[in-house]
Formats: structure tokens, sequence, C-alpha cells
């Protein structure tokens, strides 16, 4: 599959739960940018607002989320607010990343996903 898929929504809606599921039915890689985050900085994101400030950390999230749209065959878990960003959602409209979907995700769109990959995972 050469097309990407990058989740966005608020925090807690189930974007890596979503997915992680996903990656694996797909076959597809899967980066959870908040993850990438927290690994690269040792540091939760809770503490990273705290530390450094949402400043900060939305530069690092947009640096981080244009260097994994530029891989194929992978599906991202955006941040929280990173759809808000212009060069973000400019960069997933041009052809040659091919990011074609984006899900916006509310809770109860979530609980549907979940149902549906959790029962065709059982009838396998």
């Amino acid at each position: 599959m050469e097309k990407n898929l990058a989740l966005t929504g608020m925090m807690g809606v189930g974007k890596t739960t979503v997915g992680k599921a996903l990656s694996r039915r797909l076959l597809m890689q899967f980066s959870d940018i908040d993850k990438i985050i927290e690994n690269k900085l040792e540091m939760s994101i809770q503490k990273i607002f705290d530390e450094k400030g949402e400043i900060f950390f939305r530069k690092l999230e947009e640096k981080i989320t244009l260097q994994e749209v530029k891989k194929k065959n992978i599906i991202i878990s955006l941040g929280g607010c990173a759809f808000m960003n212009l060069k973000i959602r400019k960069k997933k409209k041009k052809k040659k990343n091919k990011i074609n979907i984006f899900l916006f995700f509310f809770k109860m769109f979530i609980y549907i996903i979940k149902f549906i990959l959790l029962k065709k995972k059982k009838k396998i």
C-alpha cells in the first residue's frame, strides 16, 4: 500500500489503540507522535508542557510530524492539536507525501471501530 493514514482527534479518544490495531490488520507501520516525543525527551507530555512550555512542545511536534509524514505505508497518530498546525495540513495535501486519509476521532466512533476490529479478529 502506497497510501498513508493519519489519525487525529483530542487526547484520550483512542487514536493510538485504533492506529495499532489498523497497522496490524493493514500490515502498515505505526507511528505515535506523542510517544516519539516522550521517548526523545524522556519525559511525559504533561511534564514537557510544565517544564518547557506549549510553544516548545508544538515546535517539536511539528518537526517530528513533518519527518514522519515523509515515510510510506504508515499510520500516524497525530497529537491532539497537530492538525491545527497549518504546515502539517499543507504537507499532507502534497501528493508526494501520499497522506490520503485523515480520520478525526470522536469517542463514540472509537467504540464502533474497536468493536468491528475485535469482532473480525475473533472470527479469524
